[in-house]
Protein backbone atom coordinates (compact mmCIF):
# COMPACT_ATOMS: atom_id res chain seq x y z
CA UNK A 1 0.00 0.00 0.00
CA UNK A 2 1.54 3.48 -0.97
CA UNK A 3 1.61 6.38 1.43
CA UNK A 4 -1.27 8.50 -0.42
CA UNK A 5 -3.81 5.63 0.24
CA UNK A 6 -2.96 4.72 3.72
CA UNK A 7 -3.16 8.14 4.31
CA UNK A 8 -6.77 8.95 2.61
CA UNK A 9 -7.96 5.26 4.74
CA UNK A 10 -6.56 6.98 8.25
CA UNK A 11 -8.48 9.86 7.23
CA UNK A 12 -11.30 8.12 5.88
CA UNK A 13 -11.64 6.28 9.28
CA UNK A 14 -15.20 6.73 9.91
CA UNK A 15 -16.03 4.55 6.63
CA UNK A 16 -14.60 1.72 7.28
CA UNK A 17 -17.26 -1.82 7.22
CA UNK A 18 -15.78 -3.57 10.30
CA UNK A 19 -16.02 -0.15 12.45
CA UNK A 20 -19.48 0.71 11.19
CA UNK A 21 -21.01 -3.17 11.81
CA UNK A 22 -19.06 -2.61 15.12
CA UNK A 23 -20.80 0.69 15.67
CA UNK A 24 -24.59 -0.49 15.72
CA UNK A 25 -24.18 -3.60 18.28
CA UNK A 26 -24.52 -2.88 22.18
CA UNK A 27 -21.04 -2.15 22.96
CA UNK A 28 -20.05 -0.48 20.11
CA UNK A 29 -23.31 2.07 21.04
CA UNK A 30 -21.84 2.90 24.27
CA UNK A 31 -18.64 3.36 23.01
CA UNK A 32 -20.76 6.13 20.54
CA UNK A 33 -21.99 7.65 23.25
CA UNK A 34 -18.47 8.06 25.64
CA UNK A 35 -17.28 9.38 22.52
CA UNK A 36 -19.65 12.14 21.82
CA UNK A 37 -19.62 13.07 25.57
CA UNK A 38 -15.49 13.79 25.23
CA UNK A 39 -15.90 15.16 21.96
CA UNK A 40 -19.75 17.70 22.64
CA UNK A 41 -18.66 21.22 23.44
CA UNK A 42 -19.92 22.19 27.18
CA UNK A 43 -22.54 24.08 26.64
CA UNK A 44 -24.81 21.19 24.82
CA UNK A 45 -23.48 18.01 26.29
CA UNK A 46 -26.04 18.91 29.11
CA UNK A 47 -29.15 18.44 27.31
CA UNK A 48 -27.56 16.17 23.96
CA UNK A 49 -26.24 12.84 26.47
CA UNK A 50 -29.30 12.19 27.59
CA UNK A 51 -31.31 12.92 24.78
CA UNK A 52 -28.85 10.57 23.03
CA UNK A 53 -29.09 7.93 25.37
CA UNK A 54 -32.49 7.50 24.58
CA UNK A 55 -32.01 7.90 20.77
CA UNK A 56 -29.41 4.97 21.20
CA UNK A 57 -31.52 2.75 22.55
CA UNK A 58 -34.93 3.87 20.67
CA UNK A 59 -34.15 5.30 17.53
CA UNK A 60 -37.60 4.59 16.30
CA UNK A 61 -38.59 7.32 18.53
CA UNK A 62 -36.41 10.01 17.49
CA UNK A 63 -38.72 12.77 16.58
CA UNK A 64 -40.43 12.45 19.90
CA UNK A 65 -37.05 12.58 21.76
CA UNK A 66 -35.59 15.94 20.14
CA UNK A 67 -38.94 17.54 20.15
CA UNK A 68 -39.04 17.10 24.08
CA UNK A 69 -35.62 18.79 24.11
CA UNK A 70 -37.16 21.32 21.76
CA UNK A 71 -39.15 22.70 24.67
CA UNK A 72 -36.19 22.51 27.22
CA UNK A 73 -34.40 24.62 24.45
CA UNK A 74 -37.34 26.92 24.43
CA UNK A 75 -37.72 26.92 28.37
CA UNK A 76 -34.09 27.63 28.34
CA UNK A 77 -34.38 30.69 25.95
CA UNK A 78 -37.04 31.97 28.64
CA UNK A 79 -35.35 31.39 31.88
CA UNK A 80 -34.25 34.95 32.25
CA UNK A 81 -38.18 36.04 32.33
CA UNK A 82 -39.14 32.68 34.32
CA UNK A 83 -35.80 33.82 37.35
CA UNK A 84 -37.46 37.45 36.84
CA UNK A 85 -42.07 36.77 37.27
CA UNK A 86 -41.58 33.11 38.02
CA UNK A 87 -42.55 29.94 36.27
CA UNK A 88 -45.93 30.18 35.61
CA UNK A 89 -45.79 33.78 33.60
CA UNK A 90 -42.92 31.76 31.78
CA UNK A 91 -44.79 29.20 31.07
CA UNK A 92 -47.29 31.43 29.73
CA UNK A 93 -44.55 32.77 27.40
CA UNK A 94 -43.75 29.71 26.12
CA UNK A 95 -47.38 28.66 25.30
CA UNK A 96 -47.32 31.89 23.47
CA UNK A 97 -44.23 30.87 20.93
CA UNK A 98 -45.58 27.41 20.78
CA UNK A 99 -48.77 29.25 19.70
CA UNK A 100 -46.96 30.81 16.68
CA UNK A 101 -45.32 27.83 15.75
CA UNK A 102 -48.69 26.02 15.76
CA UNK A 103 -50.17 28.15 13.31
CA UNK A 104 -47.84 28.42 10.81
CA UNK A 105 -47.69 24.32 10.98
CA UNK A 106 -51.13 24.33 10.29
CA UNK A 107 -50.73 27.09 7.49
CA UNK A 108 -48.08 24.46 5.89
CA UNK A 109 -49.99 21.51 6.60
CA UNK A 110 -53.61 22.66 5.50
CA UNK A 111 -51.43 24.79 2.57
CA UNK A 112 -54.28 23.94 -0.49
CA UNK A 113 -56.86 25.42 1.96
CA UNK A 114 -55.83 28.67 2.45
CA UNK A 115 -56.62 31.62 0.03
CA UNK A 116 -54.98 31.49 -3.35
CA UNK A 117 -53.13 35.22 -2.46
CA UNK A 118 -51.78 33.87 0.58
CA UNK A 119 -50.28 30.54 -1.44
CA UNK A 120 -49.51 32.91 -4.37
CA UNK A 121 -46.97 34.83 -1.56
CA UNK A 122 -46.57 32.61 1.78
CA UNK A 123 -43.09 33.28 2.59
CA UNK A 124 -43.48 37.03 1.70
CA UNK A 125 -46.75 37.24 3.70
CA UNK A 126 -44.87 34.61 6.42
CA UNK A 127 -42.24 37.41 7.11
CA UNK A 128 -44.46 40.55 7.19
CA UNK A 129 -46.44 38.65 9.76
CA UNK A 130 -43.38 37.68 11.95
CA UNK A 131 -41.32 40.59 11.60
CA UNK A 132 -44.52 43.28 11.89
CA UNK A 133 -45.33 41.32 14.95
CA UNK A 134 -41.99 41.72 16.71
CA UNK A 135 -41.66 45.04 15.32
CA UNK A 136 -44.44 45.79 17.52
CA UNK A 137 -43.52 43.81 20.44
CA UNK A 138 -40.86 46.47 20.53
CA UNK A 139 -43.04 49.03 20.18
CA UNK A 140 -45.56 48.20 22.60
CA UNK A 141 -43.37 49.16 25.46
CA UNK A 142 -42.68 52.53 24.50
CA UNK A 143 -46.54 53.17 24.43
CA UNK A 144 -48.03 51.40 27.35
CA UNK A 145 -45.74 50.89 30.25
CA UNK A 146 -44.90 47.37 31.12
CA UNK A 147 -44.17 46.36 34.86
CA UNK A 148 -41.24 44.38 35.12
CA UNK A 149 -41.84 40.62 35.66
CA UNK A 150 -45.69 41.22 34.53
CA UNK A 151 -47.28 39.02 32.37
CA UNK A 152 -47.61 41.15 29.31
CA UNK A 153 -43.74 41.73 30.17
CA UNK A 154 -42.95 38.43 29.88
CA UNK A 155 -45.42 37.44 26.63
CA UNK A 156 -43.74 40.61 24.97
CA UNK A 157 -40.40 40.02 26.29
CA UNK A 158 -40.62 35.79 24.85
CA UNK A 159 -42.39 37.19 21.67
CA UNK A 160 -38.89 38.93 20.55
CA UNK A 161 -36.31 37.51 21.65
CA UNK A 162 -37.59 34.05 20.19
CA UNK A 163 -39.79 34.56 17.16
CA UNK A 164 -36.72 36.52 15.37
CA UNK A 165 -34.86 33.00 15.42
CA UNK A 166 -37.93 31.07 14.36
CA UNK A 167 -38.34 33.10 11.02
CA UNK A 168 -36.42 31.19 8.63
CA UNK A 169 -37.57 27.86 10.29
CA UNK A 170 -40.55 28.74 9.88
CA UNK A 171 -40.35 29.56 6.33
CA UNK A 172 -39.16 25.94 5.45
CA UNK A 173 -42.03 24.71 7.22
CA UNK A 174 -43.97 27.14 4.57
CA UNK A 175 -42.25 25.61 1.85
CA UNK A 176 -43.24 22.00 2.96
CA UNK A 177 -46.63 22.83 3.14
CA UNK A 178 -45.93 24.61 -0.44
CA UNK A 179 -44.79 20.93 -1.98
CA UNK A 180 -47.61 19.39 -0.22
CA UNK A 181 -45.20 17.02 2.02
CA UNK A 182 -46.70 18.79 5.28
CA UNK A 183 -49.90 17.54 4.34
CA UNK A 184 -49.80 14.11 6.94
CA UNK A 185 -46.93 15.60 9.24
CA UNK A 186 -47.17 16.11 13.14
CA UNK A 187 -46.63 18.93 14.82
CA UNK A 188 -43.31 17.77 16.84
CA UNK A 189 -42.04 17.11 12.99
CA UNK A 190 -41.48 20.32 12.63
CA UNK A 191 -40.56 21.29 16.44
CA UNK A 192 -37.60 19.63 16.72
CA UNK A 193 -35.70 21.55 14.14
CA UNK A 194 -37.60 25.02 14.69
CA UNK A 195 -36.29 24.54 18.06
CA UNK A 196 -33.00 22.47 17.83
CA UNK A 197 -31.30 20.54 20.86
CA UNK A 198 -28.04 21.16 18.70
CA UNK A 199 -28.25 24.72 18.34
CA UNK A 200 -27.09 27.26 15.25
CA UNK A 201 -28.20 30.52 14.57
CA UNK A 202 -31.20 32.39 12.37
CA UNK A 203 -29.69 30.22 9.87
CA UNK A 204 -31.53 27.06 9.97
CA UNK A 205 -28.79 24.28 9.72
CA UNK A 206 -30.02 21.14 8.28
CA UNK A 207 -32.30 23.32 6.55
CA UNK A 208 -36.40 22.23 7.55
CA UNK A 209 -38.87 19.16 7.30
CA UNK A 210 -38.17 17.62 3.64
CA UNK A 211 -34.30 17.65 3.74
CA UNK A 212 -34.16 15.85 7.46
CA UNK A 213 -36.90 13.39 6.27
CA UNK A 214 -34.30 13.08 3.33
CA UNK A 215 -31.55 12.17 4.71
CA UNK A 216 -32.87 10.14 8.45
CA UNK A 217 -31.03 7.24 8.41
CA UNK A 218 -33.22 3.85 9.38
CA UNK A 219 -31.36 0.92 10.23
CA UNK A 220 -28.55 0.46 13.20
CA UNK A 221 -25.94 0.11 10.52
CA UNK A 222 -27.36 3.38 8.77
CA UNK A 223 -27.10 5.51 11.85
CA UNK A 224 -23.84 3.68 13.27
CA UNK A 225 -22.39 5.19 9.85
CA UNK A 226 -23.97 8.57 10.43
CA UNK A 227 -22.99 8.91 14.05
CA UNK A 228 -19.45 7.79 13.04
CA UNK A 229 -19.22 10.72 10.48
CA UNK A 230 -20.91 13.24 12.94
CA UNK A 231 -17.84 12.06 15.82
CA UNK A 232 -15.25 12.89 13.28
CA UNK A 233 -16.99 16.61 12.34
CA UNK A 234 -16.78 17.06 16.36
CA UNK A 235 -13.14 16.09 16.27
CA UNK A 236 -12.06 18.64 13.37
CA UNK A 237 -14.00 20.88 15.38
CA UNK A 238 -11.60 20.95 18.02
CA UNK A 239 -8.20 20.44 16.19
CA UNK A 240 -9.06 23.68 14.14
CA UNK A 241 -10.20 25.30 17.55
CA UNK A 242 -6.50 24.49 18.34
CA UNK A 243 -5.56 26.15 14.77
CA UNK A 244 -7.38 29.22 15.47
CA UNK A 245 -6.28 29.84 18.65
CA UNK A 246 -2.44 29.56 17.49
CA UNK A 247 -3.33 31.99 14.88
CA UNK A 248 -4.72 34.51 16.43
CA UNK A 249 -2.46 34.58 19.75
CA UNK A 250 1.00 34.20 17.27
CA UNK A 251 -0.17 36.11 14.26
CA UNK A 252 -2.46 38.55 15.60
CA UNK A 253 -1.21 38.62 19.04
CA UNK A 254 -4.45 38.13 20.89
CA UNK A 255 -4.11 37.10 24.58
CA UNK A 256 -4.70 33.17 25.03
CA UNK A 257 -3.36 32.24 29.02
CA UNK A 258 -3.50 28.42 27.04
CA UNK A 259 -0.62 29.18 25.17
CA UNK A 260 1.44 32.05 26.34
CA UNK A 261 3.82 29.64 27.97
CA UNK A 262 4.10 27.47 24.14
CA UNK A 263 4.73 31.31 22.65
CA UNK A 264 6.23 32.96 25.10
CA UNK A 265 4.79 35.72 24.53
CA UNK A 266 6.07 35.74 21.03
CA UNK A 267 3.80 36.85 17.91
CA UNK A 268 4.49 38.65 14.73
CA UNK A 269 2.13 41.79 15.50
CA UNK A 270 -0.24 41.66 12.16
CA UNK A 271 -3.45 43.00 13.48
CA UNK A 272 -7.23 42.03 13.06
CA UNK A 273 -8.98 43.25 9.68
CA UNK A 274 -11.11 45.13 12.58
CA UNK A 275 -8.09 46.48 14.08
CA UNK A 276 -6.36 47.79 10.27
CA UNK A 277 -9.16 49.00 9.07
CA UNK A 278 -9.36 50.91 12.53
CA UNK A 279 -6.24 52.50 11.92
CA UNK A 280 -6.72 53.51 8.68
CA UNK A 281 -4.93 51.74 7.14
CA UNK A 282 -1.48 53.55 8.44
CA UNK A 283 1.29 53.63 11.71
CA UNK A 284 3.89 51.25 11.38
CA UNK A 285 2.56 48.69 8.67
CA UNK A 286 3.39 49.40 5.43
CA UNK A 287 1.80 47.47 2.42
CA UNK A 288 2.44 44.29 2.29
CA UNK A 289 1.70 43.88 6.00
CA UNK A 290 -2.28 44.80 5.27
CA UNK A 291 -2.51 42.09 2.27
CA UNK A 292 -1.14 39.46 4.78
CA UNK A 293 -3.78 40.82 7.12
CA UNK A 294 -6.22 40.48 4.18
CA UNK A 295 -5.15 36.90 3.87
CA UNK A 296 -5.26 35.86 7.37
CA UNK A 297 -8.69 37.03 8.70
CA UNK A 298 -9.97 34.97 5.53
CA UNK A 299 -8.62 32.07 7.01
CA UNK A 300 -9.49 33.26 10.80
CA UNK A 301 -13.33 33.54 9.95
CA UNK A 302 -13.20 30.13 7.76
CA UNK A 303 -12.21 28.34 10.80
CA UNK A 304 -14.46 30.30 13.11
CA UNK A 305 -17.46 28.95 10.33
CA UNK A 306 -15.69 25.48 10.04
CA UNK A 307 -15.85 24.65 13.82
CA UNK A 308 -19.06 26.43 14.80
CA UNK A 309 -20.33 24.29 11.79
CA UNK A 310 -18.76 21.30 12.70
CA UNK A 311 -19.97 21.25 16.20
CA UNK A 312 -23.68 21.83 14.86
CA UNK A 313 -23.45 19.28 12.12
CA UNK A 314 -21.58 16.85 14.17
CA UNK A 315 -24.29 16.88 16.98
CA UNK A 316 -26.81 16.85 14.20
CA UNK A 317 -25.36 13.34 12.73
CA UNK A 318 -25.40 12.06 15.82
CA UNK A 319 -29.16 11.35 15.69
CA UNK A 320 -28.46 9.94 12.82
CA UNK A 321 -28.95 12.75 9.63
CA UNK A 322 -26.63 12.11 7.18
CA UNK A 323 -27.21 16.16 6.46
CA UNK A 324 -23.99 18.20 4.57
CA UNK A 325 -21.62 19.64 6.56
CA UNK A 326 -21.34 23.51 7.09
CA UNK A 327 -18.35 24.19 5.61
CA UNK A 328 -16.04 22.12 3.44
CA UNK A 329 -12.57 23.17 2.08
CA UNK A 330 -13.87 26.32 0.99
CA UNK A 331 -10.21 27.85 0.97
CA UNK A 332 -9.38 25.02 -1.79
CA UNK A 333 -12.12 26.27 -4.08
CA UNK A 334 -10.68 27.50 -7.99
CA UNK A 335 -13.98 29.58 -8.63
CA UNK A 336 -15.82 32.28 -6.66
CA UNK A 337 -19.23 30.06 -7.04
CA UNK A 338 -17.46 26.82 -5.75
CA UNK A 339 -16.29 29.15 -2.58
CA UNK A 340 -19.69 30.17 -2.03
CA UNK A 341 -21.19 26.45 -1.89
CA UNK A 342 -18.41 25.39 0.19
CA UNK A 343 -17.94 28.49 2.94
CA UNK A 344 -21.51 28.54 3.91
CA UNK A 345 -23.47 25.90 2.99
CA UNK A 346 -26.49 26.63 4.54
CA UNK A 347 -26.70 30.10 4.11
CA UNK A 348 -26.05 29.86 0.84
CA UNK A 349 -29.12 27.14 0.67
CA UNK A 350 -31.58 29.60 2.03
CA UNK A 351 -30.88 32.19 -0.15
CA UNK A 352 -31.45 30.37 -3.07
CA UNK A 353 -34.28 28.57 -1.60
CA UNK A 354 -36.05 31.79 -0.76
CA UNK A 355 -34.57 34.20 -3.50
CA UNK A 356 -32.89 32.51 -6.44
CA UNK A 357 -35.87 29.57 -7.22
CA UNK A 358 -38.40 32.13 -7.08
CA UNK A 359 -37.38 34.94 -9.25
CA UNK A 360 -35.32 32.02 -11.61
CA UNK A 361 -38.90 30.33 -12.32
CA UNK A 362 -41.17 33.45 -13.05
CA UNK A 363 -39.05 36.18 -14.50
CA UNK A 364 -37.06 36.55 -17.46
CA UNK A 365 -37.97 33.74 -19.22
CA UNK A 366 -36.95 34.71 -22.84
CA UNK A 367 -33.80 36.05 -22.19
CA UNK A 368 -31.51 33.03 -19.98
CA UNK A 369 -28.73 35.00 -19.13
CA UNK A 370 -30.58 37.78 -17.81
CA UNK A 371 -32.80 35.36 -16.21
CA UNK A 372 -29.85 33.74 -13.81
CA UNK A 373 -28.19 37.52 -13.81
CA UNK A 374 -31.81 38.72 -11.94
CA UNK A 375 -32.11 35.14 -9.99
CA UNK A 376 -28.73 35.20 -8.38
CA UNK A 377 -28.82 39.41 -7.67
CA UNK A 378 -31.83 38.61 -5.58
CA UNK A 379 -30.33 35.37 -3.63
CA UNK A 380 -26.53 36.96 -3.39
CA UNK A 381 -27.52 40.38 -3.63
CA UNK A 382 -30.94 41.49 -2.21
CA UNK A 383 -31.42 38.41 -0.27
CA UNK A 384 -28.08 39.16 1.71
CA UNK A 385 -29.03 42.61 2.21
CA UNK A 386 -32.21 41.64 3.48
CA UNK A 387 -31.27 38.90 5.64
CA UNK A 388 -28.47 40.92 7.05
CA UNK A 389 -30.57 44.03 7.77
CA UNK A 390 -33.29 41.81 9.80
CA UNK A 391 -30.68 40.48 11.88
CA UNK A 392 -28.45 43.43 12.61
CA UNK A 393 -31.88 45.57 12.82
CA UNK A 394 -30.93 47.28 15.53
CA UNK A 395 -27.18 48.12 15.26
CA UNK A 396 -28.40 49.29 11.95
CA UNK A 397 -31.65 51.22 12.32
CA UNK A 398 -31.54 52.39 15.93
CA UNK A 399 -28.36 54.79 15.26
CA UNK A 400 -27.82 58.11 14.52
CA UNK A 401 -29.05 58.59 10.49
CA UNK A 402 -25.69 59.35 9.66
CA UNK A 403 -24.23 55.87 11.25
CA UNK A 404 -27.49 54.41 9.47
CA UNK A 405 -26.16 55.37 6.25
CA UNK A 406 -22.84 54.43 6.77
CA UNK A 407 -23.54 50.99 7.71
CA UNK A 408 -26.31 50.58 4.79
CA UNK A 409 -23.68 51.75 2.69
CA UNK A 410 -21.30 48.71 3.79
CA UNK A 411 -23.38 45.90 3.67
CA UNK A 412 -25.00 47.44 0.01
CA UNK A 413 -21.52 47.39 -1.48
CA UNK A 414 -20.85 44.15 -0.02
CA UNK A 415 -23.94 42.34 -1.27
CA UNK A 416 -23.53 44.15 -4.68
CA UNK A 417 -19.87 43.04 -5.31
CA UNK A 418 -20.99 39.16 -3.88
CA UNK A 419 -23.62 39.13 -6.50
CA UNK A 420 -22.01 40.23 -9.32
CA UNK A 421 -18.94 38.38 -8.68
CA UNK A 422 -20.93 34.94 -8.75
CA UNK A 423 -22.69 35.76 -11.59
CA UNK A 424 -19.70 36.47 -13.43
CA UNK A 425 -18.18 32.72 -11.75
CA UNK A 426 -21.56 31.18 -13.04
CA UNK A 427 -21.03 32.21 -16.60
CA UNK A 428 -17.88 31.34 -16.38
CA UNK A 429 -18.63 27.72 -15.34
CA UNK A 430 -21.36 27.40 -18.19
CA UNK A 431 -18.66 28.07 -20.62
CA UNK A 432 -16.87 25.61 -19.20
CA UNK A 433 -18.86 22.65 -19.55
CA UNK A 434 -18.22 19.63 -21.03
CA UNK A 435 -14.46 20.83 -20.96
CA UNK A 436 -11.77 19.33 -18.03
CA UNK A 437 -12.22 20.78 -14.72
CA UNK A 438 -8.31 20.26 -14.33
CA UNK A 439 -6.32 20.39 -17.68
CA UNK A 440 -3.73 18.32 -17.44
CA UNK A 441 -0.55 19.32 -18.17
CA UNK A 442 3.26 20.67 -16.74
CA UNK A 443 1.66 23.63 -15.46
CA UNK A 444 -1.63 22.72 -14.33
CA UNK A 445 -0.75 22.45 -10.57
CA UNK A 446 0.23 26.45 -11.11
CA UNK A 447 -3.23 27.03 -12.92
CA UNK A 448 -4.85 25.86 -10.08
CA UNK A 449 -2.71 27.96 -7.65
CA UNK A 450 -3.61 30.80 -9.79
CA UNK A 451 -7.05 30.14 -9.46
CA UNK A 452 -6.76 29.22 -6.07
CA UNK A 453 -5.14 32.80 -5.40
CA UNK A 454 -7.98 34.69 -7.15
CA UNK A 455 -10.91 33.60 -5.33
CA UNK A 456 -9.27 34.12 -2.08
CA UNK A 457 -8.40 38.12 -3.23
CA UNK A 458 -11.81 38.22 -3.89
CA UNK A 459 -13.72 37.17 -1.16
CA UNK A 460 -10.64 38.51 1.37
CA UNK A 461 -11.05 42.10 -0.34
CA UNK A 462 -15.23 42.40 -0.55
CA UNK A 463 -14.71 41.11 3.41
CA UNK A 464 -13.36 44.45 4.41
CA UNK A 465 -17.16 45.93 3.91
CA UNK A 466 -18.53 43.14 5.96
CA UNK A 467 -16.26 42.37 9.46
CA UNK A 468 -17.39 43.61 12.86
CA UNK A 469 -17.69 45.68 14.16
CA UNK A 470 -20.56 47.66 12.49
CA UNK A 471 -18.84 51.23 13.95
CA UNK A 472 -16.39 50.88 11.38
CA UNK A 473 -17.95 53.37 9.45
CA UNK A 474 -18.13 53.58 5.37
CA UNK A 475 -15.61 55.83 5.02
CA UNK A 476 -12.73 53.51 7.46
CA UNK A 477 -13.41 50.64 5.22
CA UNK A 478 -12.65 52.96 2.45
CA UNK A 479 -9.62 54.38 3.49
CA UNK A 480 -8.14 51.08 4.35
CA UNK A 481 -9.16 49.84 0.60
CA UNK A 482 -7.31 52.36 -0.79
CA UNK A 483 -4.26 52.22 1.51
CA UNK A 484 -4.11 48.69 0.08
CA UNK A 485 -3.14 50.33 -3.36
CA UNK A 486 -0.32 52.89 -1.68
CA UNK A 487 -3.56 55.48 -1.84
Amino acid sequence: MNLPVAVRRALDWHEDPRLIAWAATPVGRVAMWTAAALLLPNKSRLLILPLLALFLVFPERRTDLLALGALWVLFDRLSGAARVAGPLPALAGMLLVLGVLWVVFRAARDFRKLPKWIQRYPVVILHVSLYGSVGLAYALPRVVPLDRGSLLWVLVTSFRKVVPFLVWRCGYMILAGKRGSAAKSRFRDHLFYCLPVWGGTLTPFGKGHDYLQQTRAKTREEIGAVQLAGLKLLALAWIWTAAQRLLRAGLNGEPDPGLSGLLGGWHLEVPTLARAIAAGGKGELFAGALWVCLGIELIAITLDLAIHGHFIIGSLRLFGFRVFRNTYKPLLATSLLDFWNRFYYYFKELLVEFFFFPTYLTTFRRWPRVRIFAATMAAAGAGNLYYHLMRDFGETFLVPPGETASRLACRLLYSLLLGLGIFASMLREQKRRGKPASPAGRWAALRRLRAIAGVWLFYALIHIWSVKPATLGFADRGRFFLSLLGL
